[in-house]
């Protein structure tokens, strides 16, 4: 599917990685004769060792180097959880942060959804599962689809606020869930800037913003926050948000829909995690067995269980 021309590498990753096509790389274009080349190379890959991510992602890094400017997407896969010392998955996504965007999937049951999660809000990705082999063709597949339909490299969310306000958050809200809010990088004294990675060119997406500003008087109405879609030096688009102070309760109690259900959709995801973190870390304790013999009702997989048989 990689169409002529793209520049492309295959990564092997265990507790270490290393460029498998091109051996050692650098990137090389795609034509009949390396997609043939590099699909060979990918067939005769078997599993092993360790996974020690950091080094996955600084050799991504070092291979996308040469090509600034480009759209530069990594799609990442994994079966284990990160071995690695405190700290140094850490800083290989400081290093790799606006050096290019990567998807993860977990691929079985003996992975971490927080581990990937942290690479994908990182590095503008997205995070999901693959539970059998099976399914691994059409989910690369679809991965390339996707690659192939970007069209912009550098999109960026500007944020003024006025003087004195504080902007509480920046969110995207659909088609995925982010949070953008740590990617702050300013502008001047009241504007920011936040990275959003690569477009398709009709693509569309929902933000959800959160801006405090200071005291008025009733009737008064302002100019909260001005929000601009950028692309290198260009505004593409525009929105204004206005500030209105009333003493009506109708009118202060109203939710807009669409904010109402964003904000339910990020609280149920918060809640989805939080319960998958209280189930990895959870203890199951059976009750004794009235006879000999093994376990009736073992603990569900992937968790700790204590059998009293």
């Amino acid at each position: 599917m990689l169409p002529d021309g793209t520049w492309f590498a295959l990564v092997a990753g265990s507790d270490s990685a290393r460029s498998v096509y091109p051996y050692d790389g650098p990137l090389v274009r795609a034509d009949a004769g390396t997609r043939a080349e590099a699909a060979a190379v990918a067939n005769q890959l078997t599993g092993g060792g360790g996974t020690a991510i950091s080094t996955w992602l600084d050799l991504a890094r070092q291979l996308f180097e040469p090509h600034a400017g480009a759209i530069r997407l990594a799609y990442l896969l994994t079966d284990g959880e990160n071995r690695e010392a405190s700290g140094q998955l850490e800083a290989a996504l400081d290093r790799a942060t606006g050096a290019f965007q990567c998807d993860a999937r977990g691929v079985g049951a003996d992975w971490h959804v927080k581990e990937l999660r942290q690479i994908t809000s990182a590095l503008l990705g997205e995070v999901d599962i693959i539970k059998s082999p099976d399914e691994m063709e059409g989910d690369f597949k679809a991965f390339l689809e996707r690659a192939i339909g970007k069209s912009v490299a550098d999109v960026r969310l500007r944020l003024w606020a006025p003087k004195g306000s504080t902007v509480r958050f920046v969110k995207q809200v659909a088609p995925t869930i982010e949070d953008l809010t740590a990617k702050a990088q300013p502008v001047d004294a009241l504007t920011s800037e936040y990275p959003t990675g690569a477009w398709s060119g009709d693509e569309s997406r929902d933000y959800h913003v959160f801006v405090d500003v200071p005291p008025a008087n009733v009737g008064d109405e302002k100019l909260a926050a001005r929000v601009s879609l950028m692309v290198g030096a260009d505004a593409v688009s525009q929105g204004l948000v206005r500030a209105v102070w009333t003493d009506d309760d109708a009118l202060s109690t109203r939710i807009n829909a669409q904010v109402a259900h964003y904000t339910g959709q990020a609280e149920l995801a918060q809640a989805i995690q939080e319960g998958l973190q209280a189930r990895r870390t959870a203890t199951w304790t059976l009750p004794p067995s009235s006879s000999a013999g093994p376990c009736s009702s073992p603990p569900n997989p992937g968790t700790r269980g204590r059998c009293g048989c």
